[in-house]
């Protein structure tokens, strides 16, 4: 449903753009998951928290 009205309401060259932009994002997110420090174990090695703009981001 969601592909029909997308199709409707942007072109076909757009829609190349469009999906590039989501593939970017989800490839960022990619790399913010894999690079967070889930080791809350060690005690001399706090971990990072996330600020305001990581969490609008995402």
């Amino acid at each position: 449903m969601l592909a029909w009205a997308g199709a409707a309401w942007i072109s076909g060259s757009a829609l190349v753009v469009v999906s590039a932009l989501g593939c970017s994002y989800i490839v960022y997110l990619a790399v913010k998951i894999a690079r967070a420090n889930a080791d809350l174990g060690e005690p001399d090695h706090a971990p990072r928290l996330l600020s305001f703009r990581d969490g609008l981001v995402m």
